[in-house]
């Protein structure tokens, strides 16, 4: 998150604290992660394209663009004539508060030989005149299909889906624009879906001090290693440690590490760990887990752990024990470590903050709560542009600073207005 001050505001201000919206939070999209950590992802998402408004150019008849979203790879869409080229935009349901992951178009079978040319953009909070550009690709068989993976899920409203370029053996082709199916796989909030991963926020140590790319740890990038000592474990006795402090105290309910990830393994790394934490008053570590287990292999590389209840958490230890193999003395590393919270803000109370709870309004829909919840992880999306935010203080302050918080990645631009009267 960046953080916007504005300091010196000693005037009397009444109960009405508002941010008007002028330009909304760019995402940045990132590249497409490998198919393979697609897959392994697949079985955490939820398809939400046939709850979502579909727009199409024209239809023929008994083609109409129900036939999208049906879940029947063998019926289709198809454009009444051949304008190329042709968009076809989704959009999302007004209550989603899923982000997106994956985009996937599948088009008529047996034409192994068509290809066609596919440009994916979102639009933000219903601005579908200032697309964000996703992907350009060329799809060279038709029985290929069309698969975009976003490395960090993101949050929209519309997806746009642009066809041109029809080929057929690599020649013009003469077909009318057609798909068989799209789909929106999001993040599936299924049984933790008051759950965010807070590791992000935090303030990373290691035994190694400066040594290797911290950022690595928590990047979403599990092909990314963060190499945390410059030298092997025999230097280390009493282990590798990594110290992981968040922004505020949180109820922390599970984790998860990642360790290097291979097809294969010659060298047959084992690791074993533990992992500490501390709540914003404790001044000894508590254990959470020991003598945890993990491979470079599939079936070990990536350790879920889940805590018997929830615990408040303020940091985090981790601690590489032992790491066996027969190369050599490694350098201890991970691939990503997460922490997953209630960011609600229901477990801990942000005293600083006169806002924090307090009624708030807006035009726009979205989740409002998450505006003024105590947390700087959650994002609040709104559903329209221009947009506003009220904040009902209750009481008059003598107000020495205003914080604002907006997603790091993108710009935002906004206005801050006080009111002592709500009215003016």
């Amino acid at each position: 998150m960046k953080n916007a001050k504005f300091a010196g505001v000693r005037r009397l201000l009444s109960a009405v604290f508002a941010a008007t919206v002028a330009l909304t939070s760019v995402q940045i999209p990132v590249y497409a992660a490998p198919q393979t950590q697609a897959a392994e992802q697949t079985s955490q998402l939820v398809n939400i394209a046939g709850n979502c408004e579909i727009t199409v150019p024209s239809s023929q008849s008994g083609r109409d663009a129900a036939y999208l979203t049906d879940g029947d790879n063998s019926t289709l869409w198809i454009q009444n004539g051949g304008t190329w080229p042709s968009t076809v935009s989704l959009k999302l349901p007004a209550d989603n508060t899923k982000r997106i992951k994956k985009v996937v178009l599948k088009f008529e079978s047996g034409h192994s030989a068509w290809g066609v040319d596919v440009k994916l953009s979102h639009a933000l909070n219903n601005v579908t005149s200032d697309l964000v550009l996703d992907d350009t690709s060329t799809v060279t068989s038709f029985d290929d299909g069309y698969e975009f993976t976003y490395d960090t899920a993101l949050s929209f409203t519309h997806t746009f889906i642009e066809l041109s370029n029809p080929t057929n053996n690599g020649a013009a082709g003469g077909f009318w624009p057609a798909l068989a199916e799209v789909e929106i796989w999001a993040e599936n909030e299924s049984g933790e879906e008051s759950l965010t991963n807070v590791a992000p926020a935090a303030t990373i140590t290691s035994v190694g001090g400066d040594y290797g790319t911290k950022s690595n740890l928590t990047d979403e990038d599990y092909s990314s290693l963060y190499v945390f000592n410059g030298g092997g474990m025999s230097t280390l006795p009493d282990g590798a440690w990594i110290e992981m402090e968040l922004d505020r105290e949180y109820p922390v309910k599970s984790m998860e590490a990642a360790f290097e990830h291979l097809s294969s393994d010659e060298n047959n790394f084992q690791f074993t760990f533990d992992i500490y934490g501390k709540s914003s008053t404790d001044t000894e570590w508590q254990t959470l887990f020991t003598g945890v287990n993990a491979t470079r292999l599939d079936d070990g590389y990536l350790q879920t752990l889940t805590l018997d209840s929830i615990k408040n958490l303020k940091s985090v230890r981790i601690v590489i024990t032992s790491i066996t193999n027969t190369a050599g003395d490694p350098w201890p590393a991970l691939a990503e470590f997460k922490i997953f919270a209630d960011t609600s803000g229901s477990g801990s109370e942000d005293t600083e903050s006169i806002a924090y709870k307090k009624p708030v309004h807006t035009n726009a829909g979205g989740v409002v709560s998450r505006i003024n919840d105590g947390s700087t992880i959650n994002t609040w999306t709104g559903e329209r542009y221009p947009a506003y935010v009220d904040i009902d203080l209750e009481a008059n302050y003598k107000l020495d600073e205003i914080q604002v918080y907006t997603p790091s990645a993108g710009y935002s631009q906004y206005s801050v207005y006080t009111s002592i009267t709500v009215i003016n």
